[in-house]
């Protein structure tokens, strides 16, 4: 939980909450959360699930339809297929700019990525912009554009093969 930002998560909800908003911080992928955190009654633990396991898939596939943003204020992280997902989702992602990051979240077009300096304040004031100013719809549909375009496995192909015929592989 500590390299993917947890601490920073739970503090801008806490935030959140403390402006007047009504949140609820989903958390999935983690086996062993401490009772501390699965205990606050904004929190939504739903551990680590198996994708391959049906009953499992539909939890988190149903997760991804109820949320409404991705708060991943990771420490490190290379390529995280969570963004990937969240964009094939239409939910917007918020995170650090580090690593691969930029690779799947674009500012302002399917969310955002704060300097790695950001805190947790800085993480509820840019949600709370957001909010404010009605940009979830865009950001929305902006994730599932950058999904369509860039990142689905059908634009994976077309790139690839694109690659293929630039250099005279494909016959």
């Amino acid at each position: 939980m500590e390299t993917k930002g947890g601490e920073i998560a739970v503090n801008a909800c806490k935030k959140l909450i403390d402006d007047g908003y009504d949140v609820k911080l989903t958390i999935v992928g983690i086996k062993n959360l401490d009772n501390k955190i699965v205990n606050l009654n904004f929190v939504d633990y739903m551990g680590f699930l198996d994708k391959e396991d049906e009953e499992q898939y539909q939890k988190y596939l149903n997760a991804w339809r109820q949320a409404d943003i991705l708060l991943l204020p990771t420490r490190a992280e290379c390529a995280g297929i969570v963004f990937n997902e969240a964009s094939a989702f239409g939910v917007p992602s918020l995170s650090v700019d580090t690593g691969g990051v930029a690779d799947y979240v674009r500012n302002d077009i399917n969310g955002y990525r704060m300097p790695i300096s950001a805190n947790s304040e800085d993480f509820a004031l840019k949600m709370e912009e957001w909010i404010r100013e009605s940009k979830l719809n865009d950001l929305s549909k902006g994730a599932k554009a950058m999904y369509r375009a860039r990142n689905s496995w059908s634009a994976w192909g077309n790139s690839f093969n694109r690659l293929l015929e630039d250099n005279n592989l494909l016959k």
